[in-house]
Formats: C-alpha cells, structure tokens, sequence
C-alpha cells in the first residue's frame, strides 16, 4: 500500500533472478490490484511472466505486452545461454 507503481529494469540478469521472486510476484499483485502501475522494459517483463492475481488469473492474460523478443535473443546469440525465451514464456 505504500507505492502506486513498481518498474522492473531490463538486462539479461533479471532472466535469472526476476521470474522465481516471491517478493516480486507479491508486489506485483499488490501495486495492480490496488489500481497502480506495473512496468517493465527489456527483460524486465520476466517478472511478469508467472504473476498472477489473486484470482490466480495470470496478469499478462488478454493483455498485449512489450518484451525482448526471442528475434532479439536470436540476433545477440544468447538464445541458448538464457534459462527460458521470455517471448515464448510470456505468450504460453
């Protein structure tokens, strides 16, 4: 209740730290559905990638969202050295 937005920066990093962060699922359910902002830039959006509500609807579900894409993944030659394609993790 404290923040009415949470911005996750981008980076390669955050394909390993972002998406299995309890703390990061809670914030985002909590900033959301208090009607804040949640955003992400880059790889940022790996965060979002199992967010849920408490609903335990998914929060990208019906929602079009800005990511790194596996073309960019595919052009940097780190298709194989990230855990997941961010991309593909978020449409499924």
């Amino acid at each position: 209740t404290d923040y009415s937005a949470v911005f996750f920066a981008g980076g390669h990093g955050t394909m390993w730290d972002f998406r299995d962060s309890q703390d990061a699922q809670r914030i985002i359910r909590e900033v959301y559905e208090s009607d804040g902002i949640v955003s992400a830039v880059c790889h940022g959006p790996a965060a979002l990638v199992d967010a849920k509500l408490s609903s335990g609807e998914y929060l990208v579900k019906g929602k079009n969202v800005a990511a790194f894409t596996n073309k960019e993944e595919e052009e940097v030659h780190t298709t194989y050295v990230v855990p997941f394609l961010l991309e593909t993790a978020l449409r499924e």
